[in-house]
């Protein structure tokens, strides 16, 4: 957690949360937002968006009933550029497809021209989104709130943003879901569970560069500040990474496959403005020729992700019936001989759970590392009872031993002792028949 001097941190956190609710306000009450709260699909077919002159446009949300999953985005700076308007248009279509609504930020909120500070928006426009949703009764709230930048194209509409989210068994406590590439984690799409969890998080990460100035956010502020809050105790444990490719693929990349036929995303993640324009173009234009997207567009059943998905959640679950044995043991750790080894390999699943769980090959290495580990220590807390039997038995018979050579020891010291009294009484015996010859 954050750990400024002082009053300072209740202070802050304070103004930012007031900040957001003044967010929100005009957000909620921009002069032009009432009139275009709710586009439908022919409002956004043919104009740019940012002919419009919102703070923020919301699609598809009727607010009749909670959707599931929100999903949210933004765009300024690039808001003249006719690709990145075409880009948002394929997440509204697959918004508007799996019944998610879709919110996009189109002022700066943060009053920063740097990128550093422009892109902390980020931040604070998905506060505002889920201090909404928090505000509202629970059955009215959506589940989750997915980001994703506006330089991503979503290519492969049959995908649905629930595909990726926890199966309803076990995984209660997971309440963010992203990405890691070679930086580490990329905040360029990931999914928040909507619960105080987040509002927190997000809070703490919104204070950070206020209130730990000794933190050097770098080029990417947000997703540093993100990682830092990630970072902290209490928050890892809740948080999982599944591999990139599955929604936020790269066209090229060192450390996962590219983009392939029936991915659902292309996120073009630091290109320079002369170079995404065109790379974007690209994968739009298939997109638009019916030929092409048809290659793009393959159902779910027919693509990797069912059986993928199905195995990293089952790779999860085997880890936590893992953890469970472990658990069950720690009350007997006096009866296990290698429960120092037992720890040191828990931990190495724990940091493979929380850091890289979409790293197959390193999880069943350590689910299969601490499993033969908790079978020597099961065998040897189930053979504890006999060999408490068998050692009272030895202790007992090394007693008998013990005080039968006592006995023995006893008698023997008893004998020589007689023996030598014995002994004495005859030497004296016949010292004092010396003694009489000699007096006569």
């Amino acid at each position: 957690m954050l750990a400024p001097t002082g009053t300072i941190r209740p202070i802050i956190i304070f103004l930012l949360s007031l900040l957001s609710l003044l967010v929100y306000l005009k957000l909620s009450y921009h002069p032009s937002l009432q009139n275009f709260k709710v586009w439908s699909a022919s409002s956004f077919q043919n104009e740019s968006l940012a002919n419009h002159p919102l703070s923020e446009i919301a699609i598809h949300d009727d607010n009749e009933q909670a959707p599931r999953i929100r999903q949210a985005s933004m765009v300024f700076g690039d808001s003249e550029n006719a690709v990145i308007e075409r880009s948002l248009k394929t997440h509204f279509r697959h918004g508007k497809k799996w019944g998610n609504p879709t919110h996009v930020l189109r002022q700066d909120s943060v009053g920063g021209k740097q990128f550093g500070k422009l892109v902390f928006n980020k931040i604070l426009y998905l506060h505002s989104l889920s201090v909404r949703e928090m505000v509202k009764p629970p059955q009215k709230r959506c589940e989750w709130i997915v980001w994703f930048d506006s330089d991503s194209v979503l290519l492969n509409e049959d995908i649905p943003w629930s595909a990726f989210l926890p199966p309803g068994d076990g995984f209660q406590h997971v309440h963010l879901i992203g990405a890691k590439d070679w930086n580490g984690f990329n905040s360029g799409v990931f999914f928040l569970r909507m619960n105080a969890w987040t509002v927190q998080m997000l809070t703490d990460a919104l204070a950070l560069p206020s209130l730990r100035k000794d933190i050097d956010l770098g080029y990417n502020t947000e997703q540093t500040a993100l990682c830092w809050v990630f970072e902290q105790s209490g928050r890892y444990e809740h948080i999982v990474y599944q591999p990139r490719p599955w929604f936020n693929g790269y066209e090229h990349g060192v450390d996962a496959p590219i983009v392939q036929s029936g991915d659902l995303l292309i996120h073009f993640a630091g290109y320079a403005p002369e170079r995404k324009g065109p790379s974007m173009g690209k994968w739009l234009d298939r997109l638009e020729d019916g030929q092409q997207r048809r290659t793009l567009q393959i159902p779910m059943e027919n693509t990797t992700y069912p059986h993928q998905i199905n195995d990293y959640w089952q790779r999860l679950r085997n880890a936590q019936r893992t953890f469970d044995r472990v658990g069950r043991l720690k009350g007997h750790w006096d009866n296990i001989t290698n429960h120092d080894d037992l720890e040191k390999k828990e931990n190495a699943l724990k940091k493979v759970c929380w850091e890289e769980a979409f790293n197959r090959k390193r999880m069943l290495l350590r689910i299969d590392e601490l499993n033969k580990a908790l079978d020597v220590a099961e065998k040897e807390k189930a053979d504890a009872p006999m060999k408490a039997e068998k050692e009272e038995k030895e202790r007992k018979k090394k007693e008998k031993e013990d005080e039968r050579k006592q006995k023995e020891q006893e008698e023997a010291k008893k004998k020589e002792n007689d023996e030598e009294t014995k002994e004495r009484a005859k030497e004296n015996f016949v010292e004092q028949g010396e003694k009489i010859k000699s007096d006569h």
